[in-house]
């Protein structure tokens, strides 16, 4: 229903209407995901490093 009125009142690009604006919105969202989860992995594993060096000093 929503689609066919947005068809009917506005043609295809009535349908497509905010598209751009979402997939900019993935984008960034995407990015700041990995960003972070990409920080979140070397803390840990430094983490883990400072743990074993302590465990396994000569």
């Amino acid at each position: 229903m929503i689609w066919r009125k947005a068809y009917e009142k506005h043609g295809w690009s009535g349908l497509y209407q905010g598209l751009e604006a979402q997939i900019i919105k993935g984008f960034v969202n995407q990015g700041l995901a990995m960003m972070v989860k990409s920080r979140v992995e070397l803390f840990v594993f430094a983490l883990y490093m400072r743990q074993w060096r302590k465990t396994h000093a000569p």
